[in-house]
């Protein structure tokens, strides 16, 4: 008996809302986590502790986010988010603790080095005005030819298993 496949309207349903597409996920935390783990957001609201611990972070933020709510509101928050990776490289290269998993929900990619100069940028005296060149850049999408691309994911993200 032949197997039966979903069709395309479903299949276009699951990609846009995340499922279907493995993505790896590589923790902060050192310690290891067993499969059906559930990934909680990088940051919970504007007043996470570790946003508000480190100026910097919280001005970039703060820009991304306003950049975000104006010019790509149908983009995902960086807030509440859970970042991932779209292969095996950048953030989640071997060498430390990578696991695979499934997102269910919606996902946003983009290069990541865009928050990484407007960081840098910012924690060097650049005026707000620079950030949001970096954030607009950021929130247009794309793809990071050095390899570092995140996916910001929003919904369920559960932890298939450990890849390295």
């Amino acid at each position: 008996m032949r197997k039966a496949q979903p069709s395309r309207v479903v299949l276009a349903h699951l990609q846009k809302r995340g499922a279907g597409k493995t993505y790896y996920w590589a923790p902060s935390s050192p310690g290891p986590v067993s499969p059906g783990f559930r990934v909680p957001p990088s940051y919970k609201s504007m007043s996470d502790p570790k946003i508000q611990q480190d100026r910097t972070l919280a001005q970039v933020e703060r820009v991304f986010e306003e950049v975000r709510q104006r010019d790509f509101p149908g983009r995902p928050s960086r807030i509440g988010a859970v970042f991932v990776c779209p292969a095996l490289e950048g953030f989640c290269r071997t060498g430390k603790r990578v696991y695979e998993v499934e997102v269910q929900g919606k996902t946003f990619q983009t290069d990541a080095e865009m928050f990484t100069e407007a960081r840098i940028n910012a924690w060097r005296g650049d005026p707000d005005e620079y950030t949001a060149s970096w954030a607009k850049s950021y929130w247009e999408g794309g793809t990071s030819w050095q390899g570092f691309n995140e996916v910001l994911a929003h919904g369920t993200v559960t932890v298939l298993r450990e890849v390295s």
